[in-house]
């Protein structure tokens, strides 16, 4: 439920999109993330520093559960490591 609410809110914020059975980052939320954080690796290091950057790039992103920025991270953080997109289980 949780991740499904989260992509749900990610993709309303325009910071994921589908694409056939995957699931990507934008390239726009991409591209504002390796700016925000080589900018800001201070605040990449808590759950609140998270809430502004996430913020920042969509106000609706700052009332994100710290769980959902905890997953959001996650899904960072395998992103940023693996080249090709998250396979996406629609199941």
């Amino acid at each position: 439920m949780l991740v499904n609410g989260l992509i749900s809110k990610l993709m309303d914020a325009h910071a994921v999109e589908k694409r056939i059975g995957e699931l990507t980052f934008t390239n726009s939320f991409g591209g504002y993330l390796l700016c925000s954080i080589s900018c800001n690796s201070i605040k990449a290091g808590t759950i609140q520093g998270w809430r502004e950057i996430l913020g920042d790039f969509e106000p609706s992103l700052a009332s994100l559960s710290e769980a959902e920025i905890e997953a959001t991270v996650i899904l960072l953080d395998y992103y940023m490591n693996h080249p090709i997109p998250m396979p996406l289980d629609e199941s």
